[in-house]
């Protein structure tokens, strides 16, 4: 039995949800929210969210640390109140997390804007400052144009969009690299066939997202095994 997680007070981010709303999940240690999933779903949103935490666990060393980041965990039904909304933007210390696509690596993309937003004034000062520069990209609107994405170091096109996404982008990139049952279109990975295939959209080569890569070791988004591992995968080491 692993560690109890921090439980915290649940809060609704899109307006207040009643007690009936409200589910207690032992094997994920605190309340969820499920204000906004179906009545008739609900139970197995939840039990999807509870398997996608143990898989996720399996894979992520720095899991346990990130969780207890989180107060608040709200499942969704659809994409008008999906995890776009005040969930990333929604306070200056990001506190919530919404989940509506209950994958590992979508899981691990959003403990990674808590872990983010998490990071003391001052180191979270440091590490966007060191982001920036090994990015090198004015981040703004949406990029549509993969080409653009790829010569400008990012992974994947909602990376454009601000350094959040684009640290949990590379953060999400880590993880699908240790999952064999997903392919990274470009990466040679002997032995190991994959039913998902992962859409990114970066050259194998590309010194930026090894850069990056090594900011999220030095600053304990991966452990130092995770981050040697991607880099051995993307043929780096």
């Amino acid at each position: 039995m692993r560690k109890a997680l921090l439980a915290g007070v649940l809060a609704c981010s899109m307006g207040c949800a009643s007690s009936r709303h409200v589910i207690y999940e032992p094997g994920i240690g605190r309340k969820i929210n499920t204000a906004w999933v179906l009545n008739d779903e609900r139970a197995g949103y939840v039990r999807r969210f509870a398997q996608t935490v143990y898989v996720t666990r399996h894979y992520w060393d720095n899991y346990e640390a990130q969780m207890r980041k989180v107060k608040t965990i709200s499942l969704y039904d659809d994409w008008i109140h999906g995890w776009y909304g005040g969930v990333v933007y929604g306070s200056k210390r990001l506190e919530h997390m919404g989940i509506h696509d209950l994958r590992p690596h979508v899981l691990v993309h959003e403990l990674c804007h808590v872990w983010h937003s998490a990071l003391p004034p001052a180191k979270r000062k440091e590490f966007e400052r060191k982001w920036s520069e090994a990015a090198g990209f004015r981040y703004g609107e949406y990029e549509e144009n993969s080409r653009e994405i790829v010569e400008n170091g990012l992974v994947a096109l909602e990376s454009s969009e601000n350094m959040m996404q684009d640290v949990s982008t590379v953060c999400e990139l880590v993880i699908i690299l240790q999952m064999p049952n997903i392919q990274v279109p470009g990466v040679s990975r002997p032995g190991r066939s994959g039913s998902e295939e992962y859409n990114v959209l970066f050259r194998r080569d590309d010194e930026k997202v090894r850069e990056k890569i090594g900011l999220l070791g030095n600053y304990k988004f991966i452990s130092s095994e995770e981050r040697d591992f991607a880099l051995k995968e993307l043929d780096w080491k």
